[in-house]
């Protein structure tokens, strides 16, 4: 769904916020990882990106974007990438 945004006052920040909040998140799942590994990094990097994604939408800054909000764009985001998955080769349709 697009949408105009409103506000990019603090989106820098939000995705800051976000993707450590991802990778603090994925490295206490997974106590048993002793590195930093590619899942780790994309799993911030959605989180980065949804949470300045939801910030724009908000009127200033002094509003972060409420955690539901940013697991609402997260879900959408897992389904798209799903639905590339399963796209046949060019040519095949």
């Amino acid at each position: 769904v697009k949408k105009e945004p409103i506000d990019p006052t603090g989106a820098g920040d939000a995705f800051a916020a976000g993707f450590v909040y991802g990778f603090l998140d994925y490295m206490s799942q997974n106590k048993d990882n002793c590195g930093i590994t590619s899942h780790a990094l994309k799993t911030s990097m959605l989180w980065g990106c949804a949470s300045g994604c939801c910030c724009v939408g908000i009127d200033g800054a002094s509003r972060p974007p409420e955690k539901k909000i940013i697991e609402q764009v997260l879900t959408g985001v897992q389904a798209v990438n799903e639905a590339e998955s399963v796209k046949p080769p060019s040519g095949e349709r």
